[in-house]
């Protein structure tokens, strides 16, 4: 779930979810340890299988949230579930479906929080890159197998967290939207941190 959003982001609404919920982030991103080089492919295969279990009941949590279009958003060409779905059946796992989905998701009571949510997600896209050539080098996997997830919208990821960086600054100007907004991602970030540690225990 790395993020690599730019430092330098002068983005108000954009830099207000960012240092809100840098806690949460660090605690996600150490409690999965992407990056450990001694990570094993039995490992990556359950974190993919715990990030569908999530990913799956999220976007469709989102994508009952109206107002996507009017900011400018294409919420199913950003979902990632048939992603995660295309990788967990490359690497053996025959229904993905069949598959643990987690009950205890984020409330998108509105739009504001709904951004909150999918900031995580977007967010997770963008870093997902780093996290591409780490698994590429441990374990061979590449977009076409094994990795599509982390490989996010491949040559156009950078666009693509453009504009939603746009349309998070523009929605997040209007007063007591930016709150929301940091409220629901971090309830996207500990449902995230709590789902993949019952995974891992199970």
């Amino acid at each position: 779930m790395t993020h690599a959003e730019p430092l330098s982001s002068n983005s108000s609404a954009l830099a207000l979810l960012k240092s809100a919920t840098q806690h949460e982030h660090e605690a996600l991103d150490t409690a999965l340890d992407l990056m450990n080089p001694e990570i094993d492919a039995d490992t990556y295969r359950g974190h993919l299988e715990a990030f569908f279990g999530i990913y799956a009941p999220m976007e469709h949590a989102l994508s009952a949230v109206e107002g996507w279009s009017e900011q400018g958003i294409d919420l199913p060409a950003r979902c990632k579930a048939e992603a995660l779905r295309a990788d967990l059946v490359t690497l053996g796992v025959a229904e993905p479906d069949a598959l643990p989905m987690c009950q205890t998701l984020p409330s998108l009571p509105g739009l504001a929080t709904a951004f909150g949510s999918l900031y995580v997600l977007e967010g997770a896209s963008l870093g997902g890159r780093i996290i591409s050539r780490h698994v590429e080098k441990q374990f061979g996997y590449t977009a076409a197998h094994g990795a599509r997830y982390f490989n996010g919208y491949g040559a156009r990821t950078g666009e693509m967290w453009m504009t939603f960086r746009s349309a998070v600054d523009a929605y997040g100007g209007e007063p007591g939207r930016q709150d929301e907004m940091i409220a629901g991602a971090l309830a996207t970030f500990v449902a995230f941190r709590q789902w993949c540690a019952q995974r891992a225990t199970a």
